[in-house]
Formats: C-alpha cells, sequence, structure tokens
C-alpha cells in the first residue's frame, strides 16, 4: 500500500521490526483510524541503532562484539547462518516486509535521524505516537529519544497526543523527568498502555494521562485469518525458547490428554511434533486463531490469546512480567501465568489449565475497548475541526 492521500494523522511508533507483535500493533491503530473515516499513515521513521538490533542481517553495521559472534557462528559447523534457522529468518523478514507495504499506509520517505523528521512538522494536522514500549529508554538500542516524544512537531499546525504509549520497565524517568514534563506538556492528550506509565508520568512529572488499549484489541482480524494449519493444536510462540522442565512436562501433559499435536516456532523444542519458525505476522495469529491451546512470554502472543478467548499458559520471563501480570490482572485473569511454586498435579490445578472462563474478561474488555475508542474519538474531533 502507498502513502495515504493527504493524509491528516502521523503514526510514529516502532513499526518494522522483524517481531510480529511490533507489526501488529502499528497497523491496528492506522486500521482503526482508517476505520472511522480518517486518513492516516504510518511515520517511516527508522532509527540506525533499533533497526540495526531489530532487523540485523549481513551487511548491516552493529557492534564488533555482535559482528564477531555473527562470524564466529558463519564459520562454525552448526552456525546458523545459511542454514536452516538464517533462511527461517530470512523468510519472516520477506512476510514482515511484505506484510508492511502492502497492508498499510506509510510515509512516502524514510527517516533515519530526529533532525529528519523536522522535514513533516506541520505535514499533519495531529501526530499520534504510539503504541508500544517506545518511552522505554531501559535498552541500548532504543535509548531516551526525544523524537518519540514529538520535540519535532510544530505546535502552530499540528496537534501532538499519544495513545497506548508505554515505558516498559523503567522504574523511575530519573534525569530525563524535566525533559519528559517538558515534551508531554504541549500535548493534547496523552494515552498510556499500563499503570507503570500513568504513575511515573503523574508522580515525577505531574502529567495526567489516560489508560488505553492495545490497538490490537480494538479491530477484528477476521480479513486476516486463513485456514488451521492442522487438525487440532497446541501453539508454543516463546521469545526465549529455553523452557524449565517442569513446563515442558506440563505442555506435553496437556496436549497428550486433549490428544493435540505441538506446534512451536522454537527449533530446539524437541517434545513439538511441528516447527513452524518462518511465520509472518498474518500467518501467526492465524495459527494463534486455529490453536486449542496456547502457550507464550510474548505481550501480543497473549493479548491474541484473549482476543481470541483461548485456553493459554503465560510464561513471561522476569522483564516482561511487570506489563504481562499488569494486562492480565486488568482481565481477571491472572491465574494464567505459571507459578512454577504453586504448581502440583493434582486433578483439580491440572483442569484449570485446559478449561476458560472468559465472560469476566469479556465484559471488563467490552468496557476498556470502549473507552479507548472514545479517547481517540476525542482526539479526532480535534482533527476534523483543525482549519486545513
Amino acid at each position: 500500500m502507498n502513502e495515504a492521500t493527504d493524509p491528516s494523522v502521523g503514526i510514529l511508533t516502532y513499526h518494522v521490526a522483524v517481531n510480529n507483535g511490533a507489526v501488529l500493533q502499528a497497523y491496528a491503530l492506522w486500521k482503526v483510524l482508517n476505520d472511522r473515516g480518517v486518513s492516516a499513515e504510518v511515520i517511516d521513521y527508522k532509527p540506525l541503532p533499533a533497526m540495526a538490533h531489530y532487523t540485523w542481517f549481513p551487511g548491516h553495521n552493529r557492534k564488533t562484539a555482535k559482528i564477531r559472534h555473527k562470524l564466529k557462528q558463519l564459520l562454525s559447523k552448526n552456525g546458523a547462518y545459511f542454514g536452516p534457522d538464517y533462511l527461517a529468518w530470512v523468510t519472516r523478514y520477506l512476510k514482515t516486509t511484505h506484510f508492511i507495504s502492502q497492508q498499510r499506509a506509510s510515509s512516502a520517505k524514510t527517516f533515519f535521524s530526529e533532525s529528519e523528521l523536522k522535514e513533516v512538522s506541520g505535514k499533519y494536522k495531529m501526530v499520534i505516537c504510539g503504541s508500544d514500549q517506545i518511552w522505554d529508554y531501559s535498552t541500548s538500542f532504543r535509548g531516551f529519544s526525544s523524537a518519540f516524544y514529538l520535540d519535532w512537531v510544530d505546535t502552530r499546525y499540528t496537534f501532538k497526543a499519544s495513545y497506548a504509549a508505554s515505558s516498559g520497565s523503567v522504574k523511575t524517568f530519573g534525569a530525563q523527568a524535566s525533559k519528559v514534563k517538558q515534551f508531554l506538556s504541549s500535548f493534547t492528550n496523552v494515552g498510556v498502555r499500563d499503570q507503570n506509565t500513568q504513575i511515573l508520568l503523574g508522580e515525577e512529572c505531574g502529567i495526567s494521562s489516560e489508560l488505553t488499549l492495545d490497538p490490537t484489541y480494538l479491530i477484528s482480524w477476521d480479513h486476516m485469518l486463513g485456514a488451521s494449519p492442522c487438525g487440532n493444536y497446541l501453539f508454543v510462540t516463546l521469545e526465549n525458547s529455553v523452557l524449565p522442565q517442569k513446563i515442558e512436562a506440563l505442555i506435553v501433559r496437556i496436549a497428550k490428554e486433549r490428544n493435540l499435536q505441538i506446534i512451536s516456532v522454537s527449533p530446539e523444542h524437541a517434545f513439538a511434533n511441528v516447527i513452524a519458525n518462518n511465520l509472518g505476522p498474518q500467518e501467526w495469529i492465524t495459527y494463534i486463531y486455529h490453536a486449542s491451546f496456547v502457550v507464550s512470554d510474548l505481550f501480543h502472543g497473549i493479548i491474541f490469546s484473549t482476543k481470541f478467548e483461548k485456553p493459554f499458559m503465560a510464561v513471561p520471563r522476569s522483564h516482561k512480567m511487570e506489563k504481562v501480570g499488569a494486562l492480565l490482572n486488568s482481565l481477571g485473569l491472572e491465574d494464567r501465568i505459571y507459578n512454577p511454586a504453586l504448581q502440583n498435579q493434582t486433578p483439580e490445578h491440572f483442569r484449570k489449565w485446559v478449561g476458560i472462563d472468559y465472560s469476566q474478561a469479556k465484559r471488563i474488555l467490552e468496557l476498556q475497548v470502549q473507552s479507548s475508542q472514545n479517547y481517540l474519538g476525542s482526539l479526532l474531533k480535534l482533527v476534523s475541526d483543525k482549519n486545513p
């Protein structure tokens, strides 16, 4: 899909990672605006450190240590490069870039630095930053970026707002708090994805904000779903492929007792019947949709499991526990998080995993979706009332 015709709204987020969740959240925000009759486009901003982290392959410039590591893999007998794992990654990369080019509108120009963004400082009636962890500067590849606080936007011509923005695992803005306050003070509305971000902004910056759902909850995905890849199956989709033996044993038991095949995205999972490590965004949500059970440590893996009302087990790593826990607590589904201290082999506890009642979560989500849609409606009213 090409750039939008005379776009009124620009969206700034991490949107080009070989990461299904990142790609789908960017698409979802664009889609919900488009469905409401707004001409919007994703600003094709590719900050080089983040691009290097998310889409590295031979030819990209990375730190010497990373290059040495990849060369060692290349030269080793069992190295990933030019082997099955690498080819699967290339396939995912191609599927991801195809999805981005075909499914949503993007700006005609690609921007690689904050200074370049100033070229479109007054192009839109509104720029919305978010969703996702655009304000998480705890990692070296993200860092603290004023671009995602829209300091490049000219407020004489353009409104600034955020939707479902997150500071991720950041516990304090520290020395950056005064800058954050300065940047966000010029926003018409501040929408955040989680309570951690809301509390930080309120306590450290004096900025009030509204909780808004990840945009993947706001749209129907029926138009994206393909046919089931096989019969009944349990789908394992993890960022961290290493699982404790107790979790592996529980996965195998669930699959055996429910007569399910096990499909995993991780080649390391010897317990899986099928390895599917080359899934693009549409295939990935299709696999979740048709699964009889899902095991995931991914934030968006868990979101789509709840969106499609699937029985699931969340096994988040420590750095994702806060956002996964906050999401599932808000839906009354916190018992879906695997806790080794509470696991035992009683029939009652096992039945907890294979069955799930979504009635309460569904009611909560309906209210949250309506609240988030109302928030977007207030932004779009500003856009529609603004003079050309």
